[in-house]
Parts: structure tokens; C-alpha cells; sequence
């Protein structure tokens, strides 16, 4: 489902701001059914920077939080308060945890020096990022406990494929891909992102029918994870000023519709980044 028309939208990227287009369609009509608005999940809600997107491009957002600070800041923000009275963003309160886990009580730990680092797993919601790699201590968060739910069971719910799925939870990605497995292929959506913890989501993604790829780069984003779809920027094929640019990319195309093909390797990722401080990436996945 790729739109017929050009969608303007200013992402702030640090001092840069991306002028997107060719975003995937959705319609602006909030009279509209949700079956013909389309809807995203946004399997992280965090502080609501990527559903404001969401919804700012006409979709209905199904979110989900686990930390309960967030959740109630969440219900206090006006654009999500007015999306919800008109139906269009549902707020789901839990974490995504291992199906064995589903609709229990499970302890979750909120990271007091980031909350994006807040994760069911001790290790990385206990973490924090001095100079020189990380340490992990109690004395960086706090345990809740927090009711689970399923990415596969979100989506059966609403009995209509997403648009788009995007998974960012601090090492719980795998479950939500693993889960995504017992879908039938007509409830999967087109498009996934997912935080690049391991080059194998990639694996996980072809098995699930996905077969064109995007490295995108989350470093040059502030507030989002900037644009999806047609419009994410392939990091293994910029010609951003001062960037960078890799053999296999063709040249004069629009880098912002170019799709990689093939498994990617931690070595794959290293040459996607243009800093030598370091980068993280998100994984972009398409299905035709």
C-alpha cells in the first residue's frame, strides 16, 4: 500500500530536518472506518514521539508501554487524550514478554537514569552508560511488577493486518518476532522495524516472508525514530552531504526507496556507520 501522493513532514534531526515524501498511505479523514485509516502498532511507546507521528500521518495507533510512569504521562498528553475519544489510539498497558508469560504478572525494571533502557531483562533495565562501555547496577533502577501481554495476540485482536509494526523494547524483540511466527500471513504487516540487537532478526524477517531491507541509523534522530517505509533512509546507501556511499549502491537512485536484499552481518553494520563513536540502527523490513 504505497501512496499515491507526496506527504510533507519535517522530522527533527538533530540541528537537520528531513523533508519526507512517499510515506506509506493512510487517510486523514478521522470519519473514516479504521479499516480504510489503517493503524501501526507501536510496540514501545516511551515518551509518544513515534505514535504522535503515527497519528499525524492519519494512522491509528495501538501502543504499548510497560513502564507505568510513562503510561501515565501518556494519558495526560492532549494528542493522544483526543486521538483516543475519536477511537483512534488505544494505549495497552503491559510488557511484551515470552508467550509462556502471557497474561502474567512478570517484574519489570524501570531504568532511573534512561527510560529507554527500562527492559524485563536486569541487565539491560539496571544499565547505565559512563565513558567507557556500561555497568550495571540496582542502584540504576527499580522493580515493577507489570501485567504481559503478546505481539501476535495485539494484532489477533484487531483481526486486520497493521500497516506497520515497530518494536523497540530493550532486548524483548526477539519475542515479539518469535510470536509474530503464529500470525497467519495475511495479519502480518508490511512493514517492521525493529532495534538491531543481532544481524539473525534479519533471518527471523525472511522467515516470516519479509525480503527487502533497510540499516537504518537512529543516532541523527531526536524525538522519533524518523520516517518508515518507502521513506526510511538506507544508512548502507546515503548520499547525504558528507556521507557516505557503498559499491552496491546504484547510482542515481533515490536512496530513500532503495532496498537491500540478502542477509546482513555485525560486519554489515560496522560499514553502515559514519562516525567513529558509534552508531545503533534500526532494522526496516518490507513484504510484496
Amino acid at each position: 500500500m504505497i501512496c499515491k501522493q507526496l506527504v510533507h513532514m519535517r522530522f527533527a534531526v538533530g540541528n537537520l530536518l528531513v523533508l519526507s515524501s512517499l510515506l506509506p498511505e493512510a487517510a486523514s479523514d478521522p470519519l473514516q472506518t479504521a479499516s480504510q485509516r489503517g493503524y501501526v502498532v507501536d510496540i514501545g511507546l516511551n515518551q509518544g514521539g513515534d505514535s504522535k507521528m503515527y497519528l499525524a500521518l492519519g494512522y491509528d495507533v495501538i501502543a504499548i508501554e510497560a513502564n507505568p510512569v510513562l503510561s501515565s504521562k501518556a494519558k495526560l498528553q492532549p494528542d493522544f487524550a483526543v486521538a483516543s475519544q475519536q477511537g483512534r489510539f488505544e494505549l495497552v498497558e503491559a510488557a511484551i514478554a515470552s508467550s509462556t508469560l502471557q497474561n502474567e504478572n512478570v517484574t519489570f525494571y524501570v531504568n532511573l537514569v534512561n527510560d529507554e533502557h527500562s527492559s524485563l531483562q536486569k541487565a539491560a533495565g539496571c544499565r547505565r552508560f559512563p565513558k567507557n562501555g556500561y555497568t550495571t547496577s540496582e542502584k540504576n533502577c527499580t522493580e515493577v511488577l507489570v501485567p504481559t501481554t503478546t505481539c501476535d495476540a495485539l494484532i489477533s485482536k484487531r483481526g486486520i493486518a497493521p500497516v506497520m509494526v515497530k518494536i523497540d523494547i530493550e532486548l524483548g524483540d526477539r519475542d515479539c518476532l518469535l510470536q509474530l511466527q503464529s500470525l497467519p500471513r495475511e495479519l502480518l504487516p508490511r512493514y517492521i522495524s525493529v532495534e538491531a540487537h543481532s544481524p539473525d532478526y534479519v533471518q527471523m524477517l525472511s522467515a516470516l516472508g519479509y525480503s527487502q531491507f533497510k540499516i537504518v541509523i537512529q543516532n541523527f534522530f531526536s524525538g522519533n525514530s524518523g520516517p518508515f517505509g518507502e521513506m526510511a533512509m538506507n544508512a548502507l546507501c546515503s548520499d547525504r552531504p558528507g556521507g557516505w556511499t557503498h559499491q552496491w549502491c546504484p547510482s542515481g537512485e533515490d536512496i530513500t526507496s532503495h532496498w537491500q536484499y540478502g542477509v546482513f552481518s555485525s560486519k554489515t553494520l560496522r560499514m553502515a556507520c559514519p562516525t567513529r563513536t558509534g552508531c545503533w540502527f534500526d532494522i526496516h523490513a518490507k513484504r510484496v
